[in-house]
């Protein structure tokens, strides 16, 4: 048996990209095994692998509810001591003993002792957070995968920023003893360079698995767009929008209110002086599953709080595509502006021109390793004016049709050249 680490939820369309690759890789490689996923949202992966169980974060999820406060207390200070009990009953009597575990901990449990192989799931979340508890509910699988002594592969990774001293510590102290570390840009790698100090011979970069995903064809975008209010192509101006919560991901609040009304403003500023009439195609890449992660409730929060410009038809797709419709919806629009990282990745594929906004340096990087001469805006520090100048003179120059496609095309194919040079070697990683 195999397993798959550090999934959050495939409501977040690029998550669910991430893994379906991955998924379809693994299964190239791992036929014959038996392959689980741990997410915090397992409902949302059901029918992804042959089991989904939940995770450290999805058992204190479930705590959060009808349970009183001294329960709740003491199921989160006695998960040290449980882990402890687990990892040397499993290291002296190769069976995990599980007493003080809630149900879904002691599934993971389970199944990392079962586990031949671990991977770490493709994304970007290994990187410092203000709050302990987050951070350390993502990074425990990978302490007791450490711990039990199983060796772990770190598929196609955004690591870092990461400046707190004990979480810089952790990250080191799982990454060091990897079997493998994938990442998907160089400021990852030069992080972890020097966060290892340089020791770090099981480490390539790959790029990010989104770039090998393809979804439905443009037919069905162009369908499901046309069904929904948006005018024929050459009509209007088609320009999609994506967005995030900025002190949900980032812990950055205090910045919310200006890019919202620098997001706005600009495009509110072309629509004037554009010469056509605009279709603003509001996008949720991301529907939950919290409402600080639902894409939909910034989108309302713009709508409610910003006058509607007699030049711009808005069109909010409230009920989130499907992965594979979303992917193709992104193909036919004229230029995209994109906070989510996979949904500036799933336009580069299909040639449509992106303003980039970064959040975090995933963005940059990836976008640096694209080499098209692509600008990257800081979502943080918005200026309208920034982004009208790039709305109207800039789209010429963001990126040429024929060049994306030709670079994705690249891209996956070096996915593909990556992915079988290492893990057509993995089949002697552990032993069951």
């Amino acid at each position: 048996m195999i397993a798959m680490l550090g999934l959050h939820s495939a409501r977040n369309s690029g998550d669910a990209a991430l893994v379906s690759k991955a998924i379809a890789i693994l299964r190239k490689y791992f036929p014959a095994e038996e392959l689980v996923l741990s997410a915090n949202d397992p409902d949302s992966y059901s029918d992804y692998a042959d089991a989904t169980i939940g995770s450290v974060v999805s058992s204190v999820w479930n705590l959060r509810r009808g349970n009183t406060f001294p329960r709740k207390l003491w199921s989160i200070l006695s998960l040290p001591l449980a882990l402890v009990g687990a990892t040397l009953s499993y290291r002296v009597f190769g069976r995990a003993l599980k007493f003080g575990l809630l149900s879904d901990q002691m599934a993971l449990i389970d199944v990392i002792a079962r586990a031949r192989l671990i991977f770490a799931c493709p994304g970007g979340y290994l990187y410092g957070r203000a709050g302990a508890g987050a951070f350390l509910g993502m990074l425990l699988p990978f302490v007791v995968a450490r711990l039990f002594g199983k060796p772990t592969i770190y598929l196609s990774q955004s690591i870092g920023p990461c400046r707190s001293g004990w979480q810089r510590w952790m990250l080191r102290w799982i990454l060091r003893d990897a079997g493998l570390i994938m990442t998907r840009e160089r400021k990852s790698e030069s992080f972890v360079y020097e966060l290892l100090g340089g020791d770090c011979p099981r480490m390539i970069r790959t790029p990010d698995l989104g770039f090998g995903f393809r979804g439905a064809s443009q037919e069905v975008g162009e369908a499901y767009l046309r069904a929904h209010g948006v005018r024929p192509p050459g009509e209007s101006r088609r320009i999609g929008l994506t967005v995030i919560e900025h002190g949900v991901q980032v812990g950055r609040e205090n910045c919310q209110a200006q890019y919202e009304e620098a997001l706005w403003s600009a495009i509110d500023a072309y629509s004037a002086v554009a010469g056509i009439p605009i279709d603003l195609i509001l996008l949720p890449q991301c529907a939950g599953p919290s409402p600080g992660e639902d894409d939909r409730n910034v989108f309302r929060r713009i709508l409610d709080t910003h006058p509607a410009s007699s030049q711009i038809n808005i069109i909010f797709l409230t009920d989130q595509p499907s992965l594979n419709t979303l992917w193709s919806c992104y193909g036919n629009l004229d230029l995209l502006v994109a906070t989510r990282m996979h949904s500036a990745i799933f336009a580069y594929c299909q040639g449509t021109p992106i303003i980039p906004l970064s959040y975090l340096y995933k963005m940059d990087g990836v976008m640096e390793d694209i080499g098209d001469g692509h600008v990257v805006l800081s979502s943080c520090e918005l200026a309208s004016s920034e982004l009208q100048h790039y709305l109207r003179n800039g789209t010429a120059k963001i990126n040429n049709y024929v060049n994306c496609v030709r670079r994705a095309t690249e891209l996956s194919a070096s996915i593909d050249a990556s992915y079988k040079m290492e893990l057509s070697q993995a089949a002697w990683a552990g032993s069951p």
